[in-house]
């Protein structure tokens, strides 16, 4: 059940995030767009101000009137850019902050999972170590957790090694769970 609502968890976590990038990607683009715009108003700028230097008297009223709405459509232009801009950085960092914030709540999520796992193999130890009676008294009893599931980017794994002579003092009720738990040989790989 824990490892299903831990599952749940992760899933909405992971949700959230690609929604939240999408939206990122789309800012990104609309920031792309608004500076091919601005290249274009600048390359029109150019031409008009080309044009300027060779035109007799009345084009040249006409090319710079053309030139000051052109300035203030770029000023609009830069001003929506920058606005956009600001609204992106805002936005990366609301995405920065809320992933942290997600992947600290699977983590803790996972750990709290993988703390009663190992409560759970010392208590089964305790309750069911009389059957390792084949066991000879110098032998080891070891558990190999993979706390990686399917991700394949680290082998982590836990592992636990319990000795039969702490298994069986378990057994006989002379150390609790806990103890044993805390004389195995714990160690990640």
């Amino acid at each position: 059940m824990q490892v299903e609502h831990a599952a749940e968890v992760y899933e909405d976590v992971m949700e959230a995030f690609r929604e939240r990038s999408d939206h990122a990607r789309g800012l990104r683009e609309e920031q792309r767009e608004l500076a091919y715009e601005t290249r274009n108003y600048a390359r029109r700028q150019r031409d008009l101000e080309f044009e300027v230097r060779h035109a007799d008297e009345r084009r040249k009223k006409e090319l710079k009137d053309d030139l000051a709405e052109l300035a203030g459509e770029m000023a609009k232009l830069e001003a929506k850019e920058s606005e956009l801009s600001v609204r992106a950085e805002k936005e990366e960092k609301s995405l920065k902050d809320k992933k942290r914030k997600q992947v600290e709540k699977v983590t803790k999520v996972k750990r709290k999972y993988y703390a009663k796992l190992d409560n759970a193999i010392a208590e089964t130890l305790c309750d069911y170590g009389a059957g390792l009676r084949q066991l000879s008294k110098n032998e080891y009893v070891t558990f190999i957790i993979d706390m990686n599931g399917n991700n394949n980017d680290r082998q982590t794994k836990k592992i636990h090694t319990f000795s039969k002579k702490d298994i069986v003092s378990c057994v006989m009720e002379n150390k609790t769970p806990a103890q044993l738990l805390k004389a195995a040989n714990s160690y990640y790989f």
